[in-house]
């Protein structure tokens, strides 16, 4: 074990623990980059997601005119047979 002066070790010290919170402070600013590009990933695949439901609703409308048929409705108005309708 290598004896120093009190007056060294405590300068030791303060430098290593000067070091040590510089490497915590630059692990928190890289960890903040990946989080800002995790987000905008994120963002973008989102965006993508919608833009597909979009592109998807445009063509199943555009199948249903060209069908013929009108589309699906998401009311249903009017008694059924078997809710009370006519038997």
């Amino acid at each position: 074990m290598l004896f120093v002066a009190p007056a060294s070790a405590i300068n030791g010290l303060a430098i290593v623990s000067g070091l040590g919170a510089f490497l915590v402070a630059l692990e928190s600013i890289v960890a903040r980059g990946r989080m800002m590009a995790l987000n905008k990933e994120i963002a973008d695949l989102t965006s993508r997601v919608n833009q597909l439901e979009r592109a998807e609703q445009r063509r199943l409308t555009l199948e249903i005119k060209a069908s013929g048929r009108s589309p699906p409705r998401s009311d249903h108005h009017g008694p059924s047979p078997s809710h009370g309708g006519a038997t």
